[in-house]
């Protein structure tokens, strides 16, 4: 093509479409190195830690997504298995996840029942049953164990899966009988436990979705978490639309709520008083 020959806006288009097409270039060596950093391309693939979103990042999104789909990759499928055992319901146990060096200040923590904190009442049977539990029951209430506790135990989806309510009445049938303030404590506490999040992390765990972690772990979304703990304010460096937490006991009794990112990252404790 004779130069002299094209018209001004001729040049025009094309020196627009050398810079985009440059431009374009140096983003895609800028997405590759950025790729470049998945440390283990096929592990978090196996582990099942890649949604359909940061699938679509991976593929189709900036340097920025990259980097963020890449950074939480390789902090949860990086974790390797602790002296490469299994645990005993055969998922692979990754090593001893750090403990959060930030701790929640007293005015942002939220509340948390007592009678969460106390030991819970459990018995070796899988399902109880309604006639065995009301047995225990009365066991335990001539044993002079807390009142609370053993309604309790008697809502516990292990043992009748009932409303408290429902158990006050079938318990009353036995002799046993509750004050207005022990069904309150129990009703929040069967609404705000930890057992239907540490369910939540095992299937999750189970199903290849999170890579299983020593200690005893809870699986919260955002809204859960903060109905569990009401009160709770974290600070928006803290705010997340997933959280696990790691729940932590002494002499059977929660002491501590340690709260991480969906992919381990340590966020903050909020011990509980």
């Amino acid at each position: 093509m004779n130069w002299r020959l094209v018209s001004d806006q001729q040049k025009a288009f094309n020196k627009h479409e050398r810079w985009r097409r440059d431009a374009k270039s140096r983003a895609q060596k800028r997405r590759d190195a950025a790729l470049q950093r998945l440390r283990d391309p096929f592990r978090p693939m196996c582990r099942g830690v890649i949604s359909a979103q940061d699938a679509f990042d991976l593929i189709y999104g900036d340097v920025k997504g990259i980097n963020r789909v890449v950074g939480r990759l390789n902090r949860s499928g990086g974790l390797e298995p602790a002296n490469g055992a299994e645990s005993a319901g055969g998922d692979i146990a990754i090593r001893e996840i750090p403990q959060p060096s930030r701790t929640l200040r007293r005015a942002n923590r939220g509340s948390v029942s007592p009678l969460i904190t106390k030991p819970t009442i459990t018995y070796p049977a899988d399902f109880v049953g309604l006639e065995r539990a009301l047995e225990i029951a009365s066991d335990l209430a001539r044993q002079r164990v807390d009142r609370a506790q053993i309604l309790q135990f008697l809502a516990s989806p292990d043992t009748t899966g009932l409303a408290p309510k429902v158990c006050v009445e079938l318990a009353a049938k036995v002799g046993l009988k509750f004050t207005a303030a022990e069904i309150e404590s129990v009703e929040h506490a069967v609404t705000n436990n930890f057992i239907s999040a540490r369910r939540l992390y095992r299937a999750m765990v189970a199903a290849g979705e999170l890579g299983g972690a020593n200690g005893e772990w809870g699986f919260f979304e955002n809204a859960a978490l903060h109905a569990a703990l009401p009160g709770l304010r974290l600070p928006h460096v803290l705010r997340r639309d997933q959280f696990l937490v790691r729940i932590k006991y002494r002499n059977d009794q929660i002491v501590c709520l340690d709260l991480h990112s969906s992919s381990y990252r340590p966020l903050c404790r909020h011990p509980v008083d």
